[in-house]
């Protein structure tokens, strides 16, 4: 079974933004964003999922990655 996870902690560091500020440009709960940063295996709501992909203009392929397993 494929596993997957969030992109957001490599977005982030990318674009050299801050949680805070992705959480006050979205309305994303700074604890929502911290959850899904340090653990990117967490299930994401839709709401957050939309905000997020429209926030850095990108698909919700791209906001996940396979986690390779050995």
């Amino acid at each position: 079974m494929k596993k997957y996870r969030i992109n957001l902690k490599k977005l982030i560091i990318e674009r050299r933004l801050s949680i805070t500020k992705v959480s006050k440009d979205t309305g994303i709960s700074r604890t929502t964003l911290t959850g899904l940063y340090y653990h990117p295996g967490r299930g994401i709501q839709i709401k957050t999922l939309n905000t997020l992909c429209n926030y850095f203009d990108i698909t919700p392929l791209e906001l996940f990655e396979e986690v390779k397993t050995i």
